[in-house]
């Protein structure tokens, strides 16, 4: 980075706030902080009054500005800057693309313990001349706590007045004199530390040690702890006071030889992050097509171009992968792996650190605010070589990037839905490698339709690996139609005769299965036999599911939960029934049909715990679990050596959503669930129930076909204009009034209408899901065509609209989001 050299009288800095702002502001540098100050480092900065902000520097210059007098940086907080130039550079990228604030995106950028937060404390003015008679009640409660505290917060004043609206009282109380507020800085990070105790210098000379054990020669516990010491010593970097306790020596006598200044009491920080170091090292030899894709995928990377590496389920993508990480390794850069699931990161860790030396950085959302933190910090060192994370580890101050491992690119958790920057890290994988001069190649056994058309165009190189690694075949698939497999008297069963008949002979061979059905909770909905009611969340359009093990019927939107209602609140009917059926259900009913069989659920309600996803991975892999039930979370690349059943309950229910993409998704996740089945030499099966055999879909993902989808979805999706043949850009409107919001979204379509073609705007129009959280939902679709149509030029039109929109007194309460590329 360029050092810069200013006069001490007139340098000033524009500071990146955490918020959505249309620009970063411009704050003076005082004299003293000159020296320090450095583009990508923490400012503390006032903002909107006396508020306390944490921003990045993003520029140092000598331009006052013009419209405003700049204020003076609080403080600088970083002797060296937390980020690169070039990650700030992406920051901005990412904003002008997806149509949002840079603030926005610093704030999903930085992980939280990074940005420091202003707390507002209440004060008593020492100088104001009160009446404790003059004082109401409430007022004497606070001016009461803060004589006792000297200060408190307003969360304090929540809970000693037990209620929420604070402000109205304390604007009172500071108008009168009796307190005033000042704001404090609070940093989160802290870096984990152990204490330890070291023997001192001085007894570490020759024939030292024996002195000491002579003068201690009356004091057996002290002696104890002396030769507990020694003895750990030989096995610890580091020894606790508690290790030696927990020997049985006196925790007192410990203290005695501290305080005798026979040990130093040391404090060391410590990493939060547990070593991937391991022992065992594992060498695979490259089959033949392996081997020839690894030289096509290297010719590629001569030329700068983006590799799709389209490999079938079992190919052994994650050795060619390995094979690259090893050359990136020996160059000294840094290699980044993107996961779409949380779940997936554990087993890989296990996966890739038989193959490598070097300490693996691991980067989700599951890892607290402070391992996270410290996971930025080593990877601005270069300490950590190799990334593995979700999609928010683009976002890392990477030095040296080479690689970018893009796996399971199709997947759709590679996009971020809510809050702003709606990214997809797939997309910004492509960008990110070009920023650094690095390579990306993007790996699936079920690639994206637009990622696949890519390669068509010759944007991207395909490489294809189109057999199983070693003996591994491809799972034999068989649709049943569920209406003749069903027992006659029992219509209303989940499972057909061929589904269980397979489970028990599996079960038989102390071999596992899968069973995926991609709802949670037990039941969709509640049914009144009589009037046909169905309860409803209060604050979103949508019913309420029933939850079994909590005995309650929650909306999965919003949160809200209820118990189960006994009687139909519309008829007062007690003749309710369960509709539908959700991973829960089915775990009970495997119950009634394999009683012995060890079976267990992966779907939302079972893995929110910290860890608990990870023991369940773990349990299936090592055999404790004969039959594992579970969401799409059961599809997302796992390999389970004993798995040779993959049952699909209910393949209807991919099919039919209203999205030009179902099909897609279907086929994707009807693929990637059988690809569990038969991965090493026991072929596996895959049985398919559903009410609609025929459909193309299921025949094409029966024969695995995804070839001839893809060239199906191709025409298709041309004739009806939609991606990759052009771009979308979603704008939703929310407003707690359906008829504002609707007439605020028919205001704004006309406008598009009028500068686009006609064919181009789609809607406005409530989605399926009309009312979330208490707002009112509107939709508006922008079709662009990728040749004729500027992607920049529309994307500002959108904005200065929305802004017109806003401008309007009527409108102006209106919520206006943009999403770019949305899936």
């Amino acid at each position: 980075m360029t050092e810069l050299s200013f006069s001490k009288y007139d340098t000033y800095a524009d500071v990146i706030l955490p918020l959505a702002l249309p620009q970063s502001f411009t704050y003076r540098v005082s004299i003293e902080a000159i020296e320090k100050i450095k583009v990508g480092s923490r400012v503390i900065v006032p903002f909107q009054g006396n508020r306390l902000h944490t921003g990045i520097v993003e520029r140092i210059h000598t331009n006052a500005p013009q419209h405003y007098t700049a204020k003076y940086i609080l403080n600088v907080l970083d002797d060296e800057p937390i980020l690169h130039l070039k990650q700030l550079e992406l920051w901005n990228w990412i904003a002008k693309y997806y149509a949002c604030h840079v603030g926005e995106v610093m704030n999903a950028a930085l992980p939280s313990a990074l940005k420091l937060t202003s707390e507002t404390k209440v004060i008593i003015n020492k100088h104001a001349e009160f009446d404790i008679d003059e004082l109401n009640e409430k007022e004497y409660l606070l001016i009461e706590a803060i004589q006792i505290q000297d200060f408190i917060t307003i969360q304090d004043i929540q809970k000693i007045l037990d209620q929420k609206t604070v402000m109205p009282l304390i604007k009172q109380m500071i108008q009168k004199g009796y307190i005033y507020l000042e704001e404090e800085i609070q940093e989160k990070y802290k870096a984990k530390t152990f204490k330890h105790i070291v023997l001192k210098p001085l007894y570490l000379e020759e024939g030292m040690i024996k002195i000491l054990f002579d003068e201690l020669e009356k004091r057996p516990k002290q002696i104890e702890v002396l030769q507990a010491y020694l003895r750990l010593k030989k096995e610890h970097e580091f020894v606790s006071p508690k290790l030696i306790t927990d020997l049985g020596a006196s925790a007192s006598a410990v203290q005695t030889l501290i305080k005798n200044e026979v040990f130093d009491l040391e404090e060391t920080e410590i990493s939060r992050i547990e070593s991937t170091i391991s022992e065992e090292q594992n060498v695979f030899i490259l089959n033949d097509e392996q081997h020839d894709a690894l030289v096509e995928i290297k010719e590629a990377f001569d030329l700068r171009m983006p590799v799709l590496l389209y490999g079938i389920t079992s190919s052994g993508k994650t050795i060619v992968f390995i094979e690259l990480i090893k050359e990136q390794l020996l160059k000294g850069k840094q290699v980044l792996i993107l996961v779409p699931e949380i779940g997936l990161t554990a087993q890989l860790i296990e996966r890739y650190k038989k193959h490598f030396e070097e300490e693996i950085g691991v980067y989700h959302s599951r890892y607290t605010e402070n391992q996270r933190a410290e996971v930025w910090q080593q990877t601005l060192k270069s300490t950590f070589k190799i990334i593995l994370g979700t999609r928010s580890s683009i976002f890392l101050p990477f030095e040296n990037l080479g690689l970018i491992i893009v796996d399971e690119e199709h997947d759709p958790s590679y996009k971020q839905n809510e809050p702003n920057p709606r990214y997809n890290a797939r997309d910004v994988s492509i960008y990110l490698a070009h920023h650094y001069s690095a390579n990306v190649i993007l790996g699936s056994a079920t690639p994206s339709i637009e990622s696949y058309y890519n390669s068509i165009q010759k944007k991207y190189r395909l490489v294809e690996l189109k057999n199983r690694f070693g003996t591994a075949q491809l799972p034999e698939t068989t649709i049943v139609a569920l209406q003749n497999d069903l027992e006659k008297d029992s219509p209303q069963q989940l499972f057909g005769k061929t589904l269980l008949g397979e489970i028990e002979i599996r079960l038989a061979k102390k071999e596992q299965v899968i069973l995926f059905q991609n709802r949670r909770g037990y039941a969709p909905f509640l049914h009144c036999h009589q009037c046909g009611h169905s309860p409803q969340c209060t604050q979103c359009d949508v019913s309420l599911t029933y939850h079994k093990w909590k005995n309650e019927l929650r909306c999965h939107y919003c949160g809200y939960h209820t118990p189960v209602i006994k009687a139909c609140p519309s008829c007062g009917s007690a003749h309710l029934q369960m509709m539908g059926l959700g991973t829960e259900k089915i775990e009970e009913e495997l119950q009634v049909y394999f009683p012995e069989a060890r079976i267990a659920r992966m779907d939302l309600d079972t893995t929110r715990k910290k860890n608990t996803l990870q023991e369940l991975i773990n349990d299936f892999e090592n055999g404790e679990i004969d039959i594992l039930v579970g969401t799409q979370m059961v599809t997302k690349g796992l390999d389970f050596e004993k798995v040779t059943l993959v049952g699909i309950i209910q393949a209807d229910s991919l099919i039919n959503h209203p999205d030009f993409r179902s099909h897609e998704r279907a086929f994707q996740l009807i693929e990637q669930v059988s690809g569990r089945a038969g991965r090493r030499t026991e072929r596996g099966k895959v049985i398919i129930q559903t009410n609609k055999p025929d459909h193309p879909i299921l025949q094409l993902a029966s024969r695995h076909d995804y070839d001839s989808f893809l060239r199906q979805q191709l025409t298709e999706r041309k004739q009806f204009y939609y991606p990759p043949f052009v771009r979308l850009i979603e704008i939703t409107l929310k407003h707690k009034d359906s008829h504002k919001v609707q007439r605020a979204a028919q205001l704004l379509a006309k406008e598009y209408k009028q500068l686009f073609t006609a064919k181009s705007v789609l809607g406005p129009e409530f989605p399926v899901i009309s009312k979330v959280r208490n707002q009112y939902i509107q939709k508006i679709v922008l079709k662009l065509d990728r040749l004729t149509v500027n992607l920049e030029k529309s994307k500002e039109i959108v904005r200065i609209k929305i802004a017109e929109l806003k401008s309007n007194k009527e409108f102006s309460a209106c919520t206006v989001l943009i999403d770019v590329d949305p899936i």
